[in-house]
């Protein structure tokens, strides 16, 4: 028959009702078994019967559990024993009515039915239903309860609005202390902090602290532990801390020492610096001790590492790691180390080795421990770049002097000049005001780049100021400076071109910078510098002017497109005795002495000659050269040059050793190598009566230049030497 059932499914059914004395009634769908769910509606023959209520069909050929007798047969039949009788299992019964009417429990959060916590006889099979096996019997799990009576009734725990295990119910220490337990002992027990007062803290074990319930600690078992929660670490295991105790007896029965009445941790217990001094204590050599001040005599004193000062027993400085404390203890911190104050040194020597510094017979902190001016210069230090050294005066070398930024001054050591905020203190202390503050004098620079990036000036390897800083003609020209228009200025021979010297006011001459002619004030200056006196006055020599009005106008005489002096000669003669050639020269010639070499005649190794002058040539400047001429190949350094002067050796031509100067050893003339000054001279009155002087000029192979294995290849070649005798002459 086809028909409908409620939840839409559709079946073709046939009914087979067969009741059974314990009440099962089994269903048969076609060799379909099917369950018959509360609250169904049945149809059979097309009729409609009334629900079936707070049954399972089960089909099942086995007995009814209540013919089971004993605990074994009952459970091995798949039923349950309860109150001492076997009853159907709990887990047949779909709905919460008929579960709770079967005196079963209903899993809510499952949706079934299950065995009551009281049907199970022992831990493992109450444990595996999930219930709560405790004082050997098998009881509902703490969580079903919801109010704290009930909760507490079962013998739970009510914690945070919910209903726990008790601690005493875990029996291993990992479940215990996951659960938020205590284990002690092999026992699992509440936390310290659930009790609220110290005897009931006390009497569960625990340590009553500062107003609250805090584990005991022996819980602890690491050193940092132990110490973190308030107790003491102490061979290697965590007791009490010392303070716990009341009495003498129980206090150093601990290990503690007792003092004052009270009883107190024993600095080694302490294992760390910090815990060790924040006790009062004393850290040395990485070991925490008494402190010193607990010593009450010099030897058990020193004997503990201690300084006996003052009839009493202190601290050494060297134990004090900070700053502050070392400071505090009146110690002196130096170097991220405490050390001893220096005041204790009694000799330089231990004063100096200990880094203090040793003042008037008496050891003071050094002055680096200075960080203010004020400071710094009351204890007699030199503050310098915003730190305080020690004073320049205590720098005995001239290295340790400048690399301290001290000045190192007629060999002793004084402040830097930059210490100076005024230009009389400036001064009056040999530095040099400028710019609105005060430097080194010029003359303590020793290189030329350090000269001159201080803004002074390199003079014949030697460090001078310049020239604008003097603000007196005295002062300018005892300076080698030159004072021009209430200006002191650099010299005229600090200048290398005619453009720089012209336009300093100097003058061009002979390719050097001379003072102007203007700048002399006696005639014998200004004719030996080249200028012209004429009417007490010191003016420029004529050859300077390079028009005829200028010419004429500063009183010289314009001749042939040149202006000279006025009584310039119209000639000045050089005459040669020889008049085949105009030079003379080496050939063929071995090396001679210059005791022969001053008398040779002739053969081109001697040149007589006259320099002719009429009457007014007096005063005329007149310059001999020797010019070595093209195709000369013998070295100037083997040439012997020798001038002699109406018959009388010229002085010019020796050495100080009384030997002939070589050619290379003469003065070079206008700055030519190839050229060389000989002989100087001013006509005077008397030779220009005369009109004339002679001279023999002679040249010879100097001995030096020995005929040897070493000059066989120099030589072996052809050697000539050529030069050629010339006569300058200007007017004064």
């Amino acid at each position: 028959m086809k028909n409908n059932n409620r939840n839409g499914t559709i079946f073709i059914m046939i009914l087979i009702l067969t009741i059974i004395g314990y009440s099962l009634i089994h269903i048969y769908t076609r060799g379909i078994k099917s369950d018959i769910s509360s609250g169904s509606t049945i149809y059979e023959n097309n009729r409609r019967k009334q629900p079936v209520n707070n049954i399972v069909a089960i089909k099942s050929d086995k007995p009814a559990c209540s013919t089971y007798k004993t605990v074994t047969t009952c459970e091995n039949a798949g039923c349950s024993w309860r109150n001492n009788k076997c009853v159907n299992p709990c887990s047949i019964y779909k709905n919460s009515g008929a579960c709770d009417n079967a005196g079963c429990s209903w899993d809510k959060e499952n949706n079934k039915c299950i065995n009551p916590c009281s049907s199970y006889t022992s831990s493992e099979t109450c444990t595996s239903a999930s219930c709560r096996w405790s004082d050997d019997k098998c009881s509902n799990l703490c969580s079903s309860y919801t109010s704290s009576n009930t909760c507490e009734t079962a013998g739970c725990s009510w914690d945070n609005d919910k209903c726990v295990n008790p601690c005493s119910s875990y029996t291993t220490s990992s479940t215990c202390t996951n659960s938020g337990c205590r284990w002690s002992n092999n026992t699992c027990s509440n936390v310290c902090s659930s009790y609220k007062n110290s005897n009931s803290c006390t009497t569960a074990g625990c340590r009553w602290n500062n107003n609250k319930c805090v584990n005991p600690c022996s819980n602890y078992n690491s050193s940092t532990t132990c110490v973190n929660s308030g107790c003491r670490w102490n061979n290697n295991k965590c007791v009490n801390p010392c303070p716990s105790y009341t009495t003498s007896t129980t206090c150093t029965n601990a290990g503690c020492s007792w003092e004052n009445k009270k009883c107190v941790t024993p600095c080694s217990s302490y294992t760390s610096s910090s815990t060790c001094v924040n006790s009062g204590c004393r850290w040395n050599n990485n070991t925490c001790t008494n402190a010193c001040s607990s010593y009450t005599s010099s030897n058990t004193c020193t004997n503990a590492g201690c300084s006996w000062d003052n009839d009493k027993c202190v601290t050494p400085c060297s134990s004090y790691t900070t700053s502050s404390t070392c400071t505090n203890s009146g110690c002196r911190w130096d170097n991220n180390k405490c050390q001893n104050p220096c005041s204790s040194y009694t000799t330089s020597v231990s004063c100096a080795t200990s880094g203090c510094r040793w003042d008037n017979n008496t050891c003071t902190v050094p002055c680096s421990s200075y960080t203010t001016s004020n400071t710094c210069t009351s204890a007699g230090c030199s503050w310098n770049n915003n730190k305080c050294q020690n004073p320049c005066s205590s720098y005995t070398t001239s290295s340790t002097c400048t690399s301290s930024g001290c000045r190192w001054d007629n060999n002793t050591c004084t402040v830097p000049c930059s210490s100076y905020t005024s230009s009389s203190t400036c001064n009056n202390s040999g530095c040099n005001w400028k710019n609105n503050k005060c430097v080194n004098p010029c003359s303590s620079y020793t290189s030329s780049s350090t000269c001159n990036t201080a803004g002074c000036e390199w003079k014949n390897n030697i460090c001078t100021n310049p020239c604008s800083s003097y603000t007196s003609s005295s002062t300018c020209n005892s300076a080698g400076c030159r004072w021009n228009n209430n200006t002191c200025i650099n010299p005229c021979s600090t200048y290398t071109s005619s453009n720089t010297c012209n336009g300093a006011g100097c003058r061009w001459n002979n390719n050097t910078c001379q003072n102007p002619c203007s700048s002399y004030t006696s005639s014998t200056t200004c004719t030996n510098s080249g200028c012209r006196w004429n009417n007490n006055t010191c003016i420029n020599p004529c050859s300077t002017y390079t028009t005829s009005n200028t010419c004429t106008n500063a009183g010289c005489e314009w001749r042939n497109n040149t202006c000279v002096a006025p009584g310039t000669p119209e000639d000045i003669m050089f005459e040669y005795d020889y008049d085949d050639n105009e030079y003379i020269y080496l050939v063929n010639q071995f090396p001679i002495r210059d005791e022969i070499g001053k008398s040779l005649q002739g053969d081109k190794r001697a040149q007589d000659f006259k320099i002719r002058f009429n009457s007014a040539a007096v005063g005329v400047r007149y310059t001999i050269t020797a010019e070595k001429l093209d195709g000369s190949n013998l070295d100037d350094q083997w040439v012997k040059i020798f001038l002699v002067n109406d018959g009388v050796d010229v002085a010019n031509c020796y050495r100080s050793n009384n030997r002939i100067k070589t050619f290379n050893e003469y003065a070079k003339y206008n700055n030519k190598d190839n050229e060389k000054i000989v002989y100087q001279g001013i006509v005077s009155s008397a030779e220009a009566s005369r009109g004339y002087k002679d001279f023999t000029f002679r040249m010879w192979v100097s001995e030096d230049l020995e005929i040897n294995n070493d000059n066989y290849t120099y030589l072996n070649e052809s050697r000539t030497f050529k030069l050629r005798v010339n006569v300058y002459a200007s007017e004064n």
